[in-house]
């Protein structure tokens, strides 16, 4: 992988030279292409292998490449190499043309398989950090207690950040996978969030009458407290305390 890289970055490093000596419109055309999608692929091998760093480092597994990815990657290395040392010797303008419109220098520069075994390969990783955070209790139910609504909102936000699994692609390695690790500390910090101030709202809760507690709860839920459980003390007791206005009824 990091012949790739290395390779990837001489043929850009030597495009970058060529631009400011060459006159032809068409070779011109041609490196600044060639300049832009190495420039690309080299920001996204980076940034992959920054973060795969960061995963192992944290003790996560992140696989090692397969044969078939592992010969192709040397085998766009060694292309790379050749047009490198190809373009650093006198050559016609049409001869670098040919060279740099060749399938294996424009595999080479893409990357396109190394990027997206990376990409297969970081997914399969944050999953599993995914699924070690998971509290065993993330799906109960956030019921709204009486002066507990801050803690509420910072739960059911929590909640949402485990909702949905996680999708990396060669794209979320752009501007240095700002995105993914964004994502990992938002979901450590959700973990973080829930395990400490879930047992308060439970607390909270344990306080409330017993009728209470089972109404809280159930009205929490997508379906909501079906109206027989408001009981003529239960509604009593929500309008000494001043909730009436936190339910609202509604049809099915």
């Amino acid at each position: 992988m990091t012949s790739i890289i290395e390779r990837a970055s001489d043929v850009h490093v030597r495009i970058v030279d060529l631009q400011h000596q060459v006159a032809g419109d068409q070779l011109q055309q041609m490196l600044l292409n060639c300049s832009a999608k190495s420039k690309s692929s080299l920001g996204l091998l980076n940034s992959a292998c920054s973060i795969a760093r960061a995963l192992e480092s944290d003790g996560m597994q992140v696989a090692s490449l397969s044969k078939a990815v592992r010969d192709s990657t040397l085998k766009a290395a060694n292309a790379l190499r050749v047009a490198a040392n190809s373009m650093e010797v006198s050559q016609s303008e049409q001869e670098t043309i040919t060279l740099l419109a060749s399938s294996s220098v424009e595999h080479g520069l893409a990357a396109e398989e190394l990027l997206k075994f990376l990409a297969s390969s970081v997914q399969k990783s944050l999953e599993m950090e995914r699924t070690k955070l998971t509290p065993p209790d993330i799906s109960s139910t956030v019921p709204y207690v009486t002066g507990q609504a801050k803690i509420m909102i910072k739960l059911r936000s929590a909640q949402e950040r485990f909702e949905f699994p996680i999708s990396v692609k060669p794209a979320s390695f752009e501007n240095g996978g700002r995105d993914l690790l964004s994502s990992r500390s938002e979901l450590r910090n959700a973990a973080e969030t829930w395990n400490r101030e879930f047992p308060h709202l439970q607390e909270a809760l344990a306080a409330e009458s017993p009728e209470m507690r089972v109404f809280l709860v159930a009205a929490a839920t997508r379906e909501g407290a079906p109206l027989e459980q408001v009981t003529p003390e239960l509604l009593e007791q929500i309008k000494k305390e001043g909730r009436l206005t936190d339910f609202r009824v509604h049809s099915r």
